[in-house]
């Protein structure tokens, strides 16, 4: 069991790497694809095949860093390329299935309703969304589909004061009941920090309460248990490198950063 491969890849879309200096710092390979038109939020077919192709030439297909979750669509990409039946494991505070504006275009809230129609896709959980979001799935879809929304699982130091232990044994004992309802021995892990409290990360998007030793901790699970076709991680915040230097900036770069590498370490056992 465990992470399949471990090639670390990072997506450039946004820059969001260059403010991030220890991660850039571990071995990787970079895939530019800042010069593709028409992808931000909503990326065309045409634009998502070119992706497509750059990622095929990557070494190694093991955890990939896309950048702010304005580009999470790319999780539809690289779940493409897993030939074996599998199951999806989104950390998301949103459930990225809505409907698209245009059959021509696939968007950061919309991937995973396309994703769905894949024959090898057998299910979807999704950890952390908004229970707004259960109203978002068709009907025809929800039997493939498992949410499990953070406030319903466990109540953490927003709600009462606790340690990190207590929280722990409410993360593990819903990580076990995921693991008790998959249907594939294959999983594909997708992480969009946004899922997280603001006091661990600093997204573009609203954010959920969930707390990083939490993510960890599912993660860790996850893996030891299952055989890991690969990870991918969006949430980054976005900066105008003019702004890098501002205190406010930094506080936000230094947090996504800790977190990335927090879970690199839980990914791969350790980061050099």
């Amino acid at each position: 069991m465990g992470l399949l491969r471990r090639g670390i890849t990072i997506l450039n879309f946004d820059q969001f790497v260059e403010s991030q200096q220890s991660l850039l710092n571990i071995p990787h390979e970079t895939v530019s694809v800042d010069d593709i038109p028409s992808t931000k939020k909503f990326c065309e077919w045409n634009a998502l095949n070119q992706i497509r192709q750059r990622l095929s030439r990557r070494g190694q297909k093991g955890i990939t860093f896309v950048g702010s979750g304005d580009y999470h669509y790319v999780s539809y990409a690289l779940l493409s390329e897993i030939e074996q039946p599998f199951s999806l494991i989104l950390f998301d505070n949103h459930s990225d299935m809505l409907d698209s504006p245009s059959q021509n275009l696939l968007s950061c809230g919309s991937w995973v309703k396309n994703a769905l129609s894949m024959p090898n896709l057998k299910k979807v959980i999704v950890i952390g969304a908004h229970p707004s979001s259960f109203s978002e799935i068709p009907d025809m879809l929800r039997s493939k589909v498992i949410f499990t929304p953070y406030s319903s699982h466990t109540k953490l130091a927003a709600d009462i004061q606790t340690t990190s232990s207590i929280a722990a044994q409410g993360i593990v004992q819903i990580t076990k009941t995921i693991l008790s309802l998959l249907p594939t021995e294959h999983i594909y892990i997708s992480i969009d920090k946004d899922v997280l409290s603001k006091k661990d990360v600093l997204t573009n998007w609203d954010q959920g309460q969930m707390s990083l030793f939490e993510l960890l901790t599912s993660l860790e699970i996850l893996i030891r248990k299952k055989s890991v076709c690969g990870v991918d991680v969006c949430g980054e915040m976005p900066a105008d490198p003019l702004e890098l230097f501002k205190p406010e900036k930094r506080l936000y770069i230094e947090k996504n950063e800790h977190a990335n590498l927090k879970i690199l370490q839980t990914c791969l056992g350790h980061v050099s």
